[in-house]
Parts: structure tokens; sequence; C-alpha cells
């Protein structure tokens, strides 16, 4: 199928021959999204749109993928231009209001019209509706949409450290390793954070609540669940702070994640519901984490390096622990991989079992 046609209709009818009329009658869509090919795992659209006109592409992400970079060019002067994500579901990702992320009219420190990248996409058949604005000076306006497959494995994928002393450097190291198209990659580290592992068993149709007391400071809260042991299961995150819903995750399978940046300092209430669980029980893996410079940090070397497809580097860096963590919880803290152009492509993560004073 050509790049630019992704939809195909057709009608099925239902005809009994001892009839005089067709008896049913349905319309059937289909749409194909375009298949990303090795090395370059990429897809470049090239068209134009009319002023308040809108015209899509599909492009399909496979399992794996870590970040849909998307980039917009060849636009023409002043041209009021944009593209809107939209996932598997037919939900949009990005914001549909009539004035946001419109290139030569919408605040770029906001939305960056031209360049966005989805992290850990829905696998599936993506559209890229591309639409110009009302208000765009050009009746015609060219674009250049690329869409790009990236993603890299980092292992292993987290680092146990058994103990470790308050103030004491600790070396780690990870391997990152490129699965999709070329890359050049920088790694980055952060605070460390309070963490909160366990792994609770959850009824169909129960819930299951979890305090945070999280203290002036914190630079991050992480909350997150999955692995059931029943596969099928259908699991939904969400957080309280007091009565006020402040983040929710809820699709249909038991992988959900929140991250909330600079919560203020307080109690947070996490509620896990086991929506569906066609075994009558599961158990799966509970994590939360909030993240502050009191607690420690982790230190990578700057740089960037590129990566082909395919191809591999190693990080190495330190995780120095400022303070113990408070009873029942342990250190826990992060590396990402990100692109240059700031899609975050892998994670790499360390574990401190204890530290001591």
């Amino acid at each position: 199928m050509h790049a630019a046609a992704g939809k195909a209709s057709a009608i099925l009818r239902v005809d009994d021959p001892s009839t005089s009329v067709v008896d049913f009658e349905v319309l059937n869509t289909v749409v194909t999204g375009v298949e990303t090919k090795k090395p370059s795992y990429a897809q470049t659209f090239a068209g134009s749109v009319d002023r308040n006109s809108t015209t899509s592409y599909f492009v399909t992400v496979p399992e794996g993928t870590s970040a849909l970079q998307v980039d917009l060019s060849g636009i023409a002067t002043g041209s009021q231009i944009r593209w809107t994500a939209i996932n598997p579901w037919g939900v949009p990702v990005d914001s549909t209001a009539s004035a946001d992320c419109y290139t030569n009219y919408s605040d770029a420190s906001v939305c960056k019209p031209q360049e966005r990248a989805y992290e850990n996409p829905l696998a599936g058949v993506w559209e890229l509706e591309v639409e110009s604005r009302r208000t765009s000076p050009s009746l015609n306006n060219p674009f250049r949409l690329a869409a790009k497959i990236q993603g890299v494995t980092v292992s292993p994928a987290t680092v146990t450290l058994p103990n470790v002393k308050v103030g004491e450097a600790t070396s780690v190291t990870w391997t990152v390793k490129n699965t999709f198209g070329p890359l050049t990659v920088s790694a980055q580290g952060g605070p460390l954070g309070s963490a909160n592992r366990q792994r609770p068993t959850i009824a169909d149709g129960a819930s299951q609540e979890y305090t945070i007391d999280v203290p002036a400071g914190t630079q991050r809260l992480d909350v997150s669940i999955g692995n059931p042991s029943d596969v099928a299961s259908d699991l939904d995150l969400t957080v309280y702070k007091g009565d006020v819903q402040v983040a929710q995750q809820a699709d249909g399978d038991a992988e959900e994640a929140v991250s909330i940046a600079n919560p203020t300092a307080g109690t947070y209430t996490v509620v896990v519901d086991g929506y569906a669980v066609p075994s009558g029980s599961t158990a799966y893996d509970y994590l939360d984490v909030y993240y502050s410079p009191a607690l420690g940090g982790v230190t990578v070397p700057a740089g960037a390096v590129p990566l082909a497809s395919g191809a591999q580097t190693s990080i190495t860096g330190t995780v120095t622990a400022a303070s113990v963590p408070p009873a029942g919880r342990s250190l826990f803290g992060e590396v990402t991989v990100v692109t240059d152009e700031g899609a975050v492509v892998g994670r790499g993560s360390v574990a401190i079992t204890s530290v001591t004073p």
C-alpha cells in the first residue's frame, strides 16, 4: 500500500436469493499502517494540506518501541500547520484545542510544533493527522512528516547493590544496545529515590490501598504496577492527595504507571483496582518511588554516542547515598538514555538493598 493511503473500505452484503431485496449491508474499513524497515526504521510522508483541512498518514509501531519520534519540516513561510498523533485505540495523545501546537502561531515553549516524541507508545497502527489552521496565510500548505521508530535495551535492567555506605561512591555499569533505527544517545543520571517494592495479590473486583509520605523537596513521584501472574488481568492505578485525584492510568491491561513532577509534600494514597481478573486473583509487582537530592544520586559521564542499528555501548557511572532511607523503604536510582532530540529511549535502574551510616 502507498505510504499516504492507510484506509480501505468495502461494503459487505448478505443476500438471501429467495428474497427480492438485499437482506443486510455493512461498511467495513481496514486501516493499514506503513511498516518501517531496517536499518532506518523510519518513514517520511511528503504532501500538502489546504487551509482549514486535514490529511492523515498511518504508521505501524512494533512491540518493544521505546519512542515514536515525529518531526515536521518543509513548511512554507508563515504556514500554520500541526499534526495530532492518534494511538491505536483512536485516542488523540496531543491536545486538539484550536490554538495549540501550530507552527508560526502557537507558543513553542509550551508545545514543540516541529518535533515531539511519544514515550513507550502502544504497539499497533498510529494515525498522524496533519492539519492547517484556518488562519494560515497560505491556501496550500506543503510539509514533510518523518516518523521514526526508536528504542534501546539497557542491561542489566536493574543493578542490585546489597549494601553501600553513606557518602561513598559505588561504580555501576550498564550495556546499551540499539534495537531500532540509528540514534545519537547520551546518558543522564539524577537523584536517588526512596522505594517501596511489594508483590501483593489482588482479587477480581477488589481494591488495595498504599500510602506514601512525600517529603518537601521531592522532584518526582513514580508509581507503577505490572507483571501479573494472570496475564489476562486488567488492573487500574489511581493516585490521590487527600480527596483529590492527582494521577490515573487505566487501560486494558495490568501494566500501569504514573509520574508526578515536583509533588507537594504530604500523604498520597495509591489505589489499585482489580477491574477484571479472569482467574479470580492475581499477584502483581507494586513499586512507588519518590526522588530527592537529599537521598543521594546517580552520576554518569557527559557525552553523546552515535549508535547504528544493532550497535551497543556501555555506560559506567557512580551511585552515592546521602542518607539512610526510612524504615520499610530502600534506595532506588535511575539512568535514562536520551536521543539528541530529547526522546527517552531506555532506562536502567540501580536498587540498593541496605545503607550503612
